[in-house]
């Protein structure tokens, strides 16, 4: 019944031409009301909290720097290098779009911004080469969507790494250069925390660079794997 009610009311504002954003809140809000789901000041409350949020500052931000960027030179700049080493080739403007918007959307992080800046610059000289205006738009935004992302690390479980290890040691395949002197402290003082004994958690006191421990793990967990069983 709470189901249908709100995608129902969900559904009639969309008919009704109601923006989406307008219609799910809506929906939300009168479902509450009227099946005393949660009192209103809750919803309220809710509203406003999530309002709080650090991602949503970097919006804006992003969508500025875009614009300081075009403003700056900083994108024709882009453009000009880029098209010394794709100009020269077939089709050589819409790589240079393509490739400019990747670059430009890992320095902004905003697929928004490096349309607008990118295709206003990069749409009228698609077109001089002969490009039609759709085929260039479609380039543009496409290349918007691209982005060179830097992706966080697994994180497994802290006793799987160390079985990766003691299987690398185990088969002699595992050496350290002397001069990693870090990694060797980290690898000889590392223990577990005693405060937390059912948690798979070391100890984080200072007494050991865990951190350089950390990040070696981190670079081989991805081809665990690919190490221990290669083809």
């Amino acid at each position: 019944m709470n189901t249908a009610l709100i995608l129902g009311l969900f559904f009639f504002f969309v008919i009704i031409k109601v923006p989406v954003a307008f219609a799910l809140v809506l929906s939300s809000i009168i479902s509450c009301f009227l099946l005393d789901l949660a009192p209103m000041t809750t919803v309220a409350a809710a509203a406003m909290n999530s309002l709080f949020s650090y991602p949503l500052l970097a919006i804006p931000f992003y969508i500025f720097a875009g614009s300081v960027m075009t403003k700056g030179g900083i994108s024709r700049k882009l453009c000009r290098w880029i098209d010394t080493v794709f100009g020269r080739f077939t089709g050589g403007q819409g790589m240079v779009t393509i490739v400019t918007s990747a670059f430009f959307a890992a320095l902004s992080g905003s697929a928004s911004a490096t349309c607008a800046s990118i295709g206003s610059m990069m749409v009228p000289e698609m077109e001089e080469q002969g490009y039609r205006k759709p085929q260039a738009l479609a380039i543009a935004a496409a290349g918007a969507k691209l982005r060179l992302d830097v992706k966080s690390a697994l994180k497994g479980p802290i006793h799987e790494r160390i079985a990766f290890y003691n299987s690398l040691m185990a088969q002699d395949r595992f050496k350290i250069c002397s001069r990693c002197t870090q990694t060797i402290k980290a690898l000889e003082r590392a223990v577990y925390d005693a405060k937390r004994p059912l948690e798979d958690v070391r100890l984080d006191d200072g007494s050991t660079n865990i951190d350089s421990l950390d990040s070696m793990e981190y670079t081989t967990e991805p081809v665990q794997n690919d190490i221990l069983y290669p083809a």
